[in-house]
């Protein structure tokens, strides 16, 4: 599984920095970038909160087949 970003409606709130700092960061433009896509088992439930915290929706979980 990986997380990707939507940055086309990103406002720059920053929680999910908040949440997972080492895995997200806002670029010149204040949008967010994913730093790691892939997510490990052990920060699978961090990187949930950081999509359920973004108020835009702006990140989502993305599941291999």
């Amino acid at each position: 599984m990986r997380v990707v970003a939507r940055r086309s409606t990103c406002e720059g709130n920053s929680l999910c920095m908040l949440a997972v700092p080492d895995r997200f960061i806002l670029d010149a433009e204040s949008k967010v970038v994913v730093e790691v896509e892939e997510i490990a088992e052990d920060d699978y439930e961090s990187v949930v909160e950081a999509v359920r915290a973004c108020p835009t929706q702006s990140l989502r979980i993305d599941g291999f087949a």
